[in-house]
């Protein structure tokens, strides 16, 4: 009973192999295209990972260099803040204090003109000049 089981197969594998070559041939193109189709699908996979990679990296270097340049941009405001209070205390105050000597100054003489005086510290040359000039000028 082996023998017949076994006959039967190779028999069997016979008649397959010897009736129906061109189908097999076709199945086997089918294969083989199945796995170019799967190798190339692959490639694409993992070109696709590179770019993502790539990608990834730009944006990254991207994202660091406009936190830089926001720190940057953050520092020059608080500088710019710090120096623009200064002119601010400045401008606050543009004449010295009522007991300074220099207040002295004539009342003709026009606030704007008189901010400058000050500010370049010029009263004694204000007063050498005023002294040089004939009366009838101020």
């Amino acid at each position: 009973m082996i023998q017949n089981v076994v006959g039967g197969v190779i028999e069997e594998s016979a008649q397959i192999n010897s009736s129906e070559p061109k189908e097999i041939d076709s199945l086997r193109l089918e294969l083989e295209q199945a796995n170019e189709d799967l190798n190339s699908k692959k490639y694409e996979i993992e070109c696709m990972k590179k770019g993502i990679e790539v990608i990834y990296e730009i944006t990254s270097r991207e994202r660091d260099a406009l936190s830089s340049a926001q720190l940057n941009l953050i520092e020059e405001n608080s500088c710019l803040r710090e120096l623009m209070s200064k002119k601010d205390n400045e401008v606050d105050s543009p004449f010295p204090s009522m007991n300074d000597s220099s207040q002295k100054l004539p009342g003709w003489l026009s606030d704007d003109l008189r901010s400058l005086v000050y500010k370049h510290s010029l009263e004694d040359r204000l007063w050498n000049l005023i002294k040089v000039l004939p009366e009838n000028i101020y």
